[in-house]
């Protein structure tokens, strides 16, 4: 499904392609997910499927992962405007050893303090 994605040239092939990543979850799926965002300007479907890895996403922002996890789960953070990423995001800022991640999520941090979305209580409540 990550080629499809990629290479598809179709709007509904494309929608469908990335929920169907979005229900099948896992790490590949969202890095997918990312580097395909809004494409055909279709964010929503790509904000959907990676809400629906909101405990995952969570678990990448964790500062015992590695940096390019935690860079992904930044990463989302970033294009979802999520406010349930804040205080992980938070302890990342605080405790973060590599200036590349600690910038980017000071930035991601910045942003999300101003202009954030509610998270879906179904997808915190998969979470806890």
């Amino acid at each position: 499904m990550t080629d499809l994605v990629a290479s598809t040239n179709d709007k509904e092939v494309y929608g469908s392609t990335i929920l169907a990543l979005g229900i099948n979850g896992g790490i590949e799926a969202i890095k997918s997910i990312v580097s395909n965002y809004g494409r055909f300007d279709n964010q929503d479907i790509c904000n959907y499927s990676l809400e629906r890895n909101h405990k995952t996403v969570m678990g990448l922002l964790n500062l015992n992962q590695s940096s390019d996890k935690i860079q992904l789960g930044i990463s989302v953070a970033k294009l979802t405007k999520v406010d349930s990423y804040i205080t992980p995001l938070e302890q990342i800022h605080e405790n973060i050893k590599d200036p590349i991640l600690l910038t980017e999520a000071d930035q991601v941090l910045k942003a999300l303090n101003s202009d954030s979305i509610p998270s879906n209580p179904k997808s915190e409540e998969a979470s806890k």
